[in-house]
């Protein structure tokens, strides 16, 4: 925990760097729950369409 990661997409790109929340072994063991804090985002804005939307009421 604490260790600066890179995010990357499936494609290999870049998306953001962020701090670790949670060690290796403790990610793996994990079902869900936070891992990473993004301190930095890389990726443009607009690079991909976005997948999640709110609800609309």
């Amino acid at each position: 925990a604490g260790s600066m990661v890179a995010i990357f997409t499936l494609k290999g790109e870049a998306v953001a760097l962020a701090e670790a929340q949670a060690s290796t072994e403790e990610i793996l063991s994990m079902e869900h729950g936070v891992v990473a804090r993004v301190k930095r985002v890389l990726m443009p804005r607009g690079t991909y369409p976005r997948c999640w939307k709110s609800r609309e009421i």
